[in-house]
């Protein structure tokens, strides 16, 4: 019989919507076309981007947006350095007051020991244990000590909280690897619209200026494909400029056949170029992550985002 409304999860096993409803374990849900990064947009604010940059890895910014990162890198990393060298002469200061503190107690130990006490003394301490009784609850001064008081009661020595020494690295902020600002490479789109303009207009070399998307945007300068989500790129550290990977593959393998040394030609700027310095640009369906949800942008190959709850709340 089907359940009713007011006797839900009466049966042993769950159903699938009722174990969906618990979040236990891990969460899988496909993402949509929405949650993917395009190619032509920035891996920080997300939007196209303007004079592209990318780190030895292949993970593309805008140059406005790297180097903001960057510089804000370096200026908390200066801020963790001066939190450091506090908190080392913190330490410095703790250890000299419990050098101080043993030092004091081990004269205290000596003197309990090692002195001797008259038997008048003696009797006239005993005539005054009767008073210290009744003003156990002053100091020295005459000042009240009420032991139950928390303020009141001479705290330890307060310990400082440990703090790692800082790196002065900085760091991608997609691939969290080491970067620096001279690392970077200036990349060179061709765009559709500079491309119909090329084929009117002979004998004109534009190749040298930087392309800007109008709209209709990008394209391989070789087979002169538009550039989507789905195509592999590459570009060159020498120039720049980014290809399909099917068609620098094949030039590479033509220009093999022509010349027997290692070194290689770019089609458009005819630098030379070595089989070390091609980049693998990381823009083929980089997802965002399913945690953050739209706030940073994931590097990954899967259609699929995974979320691990927690199994047991102790």
């Amino acid at each position: 019989m089907p359940r009713h409304s007011k006797n839900p999860a009466s049966k042993g096993q769950f159903t699938y919507h009722e174990r969906q409803q618990l979040e236990y374990g891990t969460s899988k849900v496909r993402l949509g076309k929405d949650s993917i990064k395009d190619f032509d947009s920035c891996s920080i604010c997300l939007a196209s981007f303007v004079t592209p940059q990318c780190c030895p890895k292949g993970h593309i910014y805008c140059k406005e947006c790297i180097l903001t990162s960057l510089l804000k890198q370096k200026k908390a990393n200066k801020e963790k350095e001066k939190q450091w060298d506090q908190q080392q002469v913190k330490i410095k200061q703790q250890e000299q007051e419990k050098k101080l503190q043993e030092e004091d107690s081990k004269l205290k130990e000596f003197e309990s020991n090692n002195v001797t006490f008259l038997e008048n003394e003696k009797t006239s301490s005993t005539s005054t244990t009767n008073t210290n009784t009744n003003n156990n609850h002053l100091d020295k001064d005459g000042k009240p000590n009420p032991f139950w008081v928390s303020s009141l009661i001479p705290s330890p020595l307060k310990q400082v909280k440990t703090i790692d020494k800082p790196t002065m690295n900085t760091v991608c902020p997609e691939g969290n690897h080491p970067l620096l600002s001279k690392q970077l490479i200036t990349l060179k789109f061709k765009s559709i619209s500079n491309q119909k303009s090329n084929n009117n207009k002979n004998n004109e070399d534009n190749d040298d200026e930087e392309d800007v998307d109008n709209g209709n945007g990008y394209c391989c300068p070789i087979c002169e494909k538009t550039l989507t989500n789905i195509h592999k790129l590459k570009a060159l550290k020498t120039c720049g400029h980014v290809f399909c990977s099917p068609c620098l593959e094949k030039l590479n393998e033509t220009n093999k056949k022509q010349t027997p040394l290692e070194t290689k030609q770019c089609l458009t700027c005819q630098k030379d170029y070595d089989s070390d310095q091609v980049i693998s640009l990381n823009t083929a369906l980089n997802i965002l992550k399913a945690e953050d949800q739209c706030s940073d942008a994931g590097g990954g190959h899967e259609l699929i985002a995974k979320k691990y709850s927690p199994t047991a709340m102790i």
